[in-house]
């Protein structure tokens, strides 16, 4: 190959790569967020849900885990940064992620992913479950029946938003998936930390959601090659909406009154 001809084909190869990644990836300059979600009072006893089907296979009643709380750290809320635009990258496939039906509650409880995301549904119950996904609150994108454990479905996660699951036939059942796109995101651990990786150089508006103690934003700002501490402390104030909250055999949180 003439030399030219060689130059002018590496001028073109190096264009489609830089045009195809956006700017966030071309600059090494990246730093981590750490921190932890924590409950400001000790957490209480969590709620006992009065089954009202098949209380023959359920039980009576139900452990609802809900607020799972360890030294003082809250397990499952999603930290997030506010992110403008899409975030298109040449990585592999989004991995899937699963969603069981099991003794009667769907596991795990709160998950995140990336738009495109397939989610599998299976049930490792001998009764019918009744999957029924909502986005965002206002539109249906999934409503399957699971008869039993031989049945799998999978459904893809087309757009970025909440998805909250719940059993139709089971009403206490529920779940939640949050969904994003891009990669800056992360499910709080056992003892309620976090890290988030890779974040871009410069100020972030980074956000945390949990199913019953609402929301928080904080602004923060991230420097290269370094960790920026982030911690958030909610007080114990169930903000979920009425319909909701499922019967229990008494209020909760204690201290609230139905």
């Amino acid at each position: 190959m003439k030399l030219w001809m060689f130059f002018v084909l590496s001028l073109l190869i190096n264009f489609t790569e830089i045009t195809f990644f956006p700017d966030v990836l071309a600059n090494e300059n990246t730093g981590m967020i750490q921190g932890k979600v924590s409950l400001s009072t000790p957490a209480p006893a969590l709620p006992q849900i009065v089954v009202d089907k098949t209380i023959d296979f359920c039980g009576v009643t139900l452990i609802d885990p809900i607020l799972m709380v360890q030294e003082g750290g809250v397990k499952g809320a999603v930290i997030w940064l506010e992110w403008q635009g899409e975030f298109h990258t040449m990585a592999e496939p989004v991995p899937p992620i699963s969603l069981k039906s099991q003794n009667c509650l769907f596991s795990p409880r709160i998950q995140a992913t990336r738009v495109g995301a397939y989610l599998h549904l299976n049930s490792g119950d001998e009764i019918a479950h009744n999957p029924h996904g909502w986005w965002n609150n206002t539109k249906t994108v999934f409503n399957i029946t699971l008869l039993d454990p031989s049945l799998k479905f999978k459904r893809k996660l087309r757009w970025a938003g909440t998805y909250r699951v719940e059993c139709d036939t089971h009403t206490w059942m529920k779940s939640y998936i949050l969904v994003f796109n891009h990669p800056f995101f992360v499910v709080t651990d056992e003892k309620g930390k976090f890290t988030l990786n890779n974040v871009p150089v410069g100020t972030h508006t980074v956000r945390v959601w949990h199913e019953i103690l609402g929301e928080q934003k904080r602004v923060v700002v991230v420097n290269s090659g370094k960790k920026t501490k982030q911690s958030f402390v909610f007080p114990l104030v169930d903000h979920r909406r009425e319909i909701l909250k499922p019967k229990t055999i008494s209020p909760w949180p204690p201290n609230e009154s139905r």
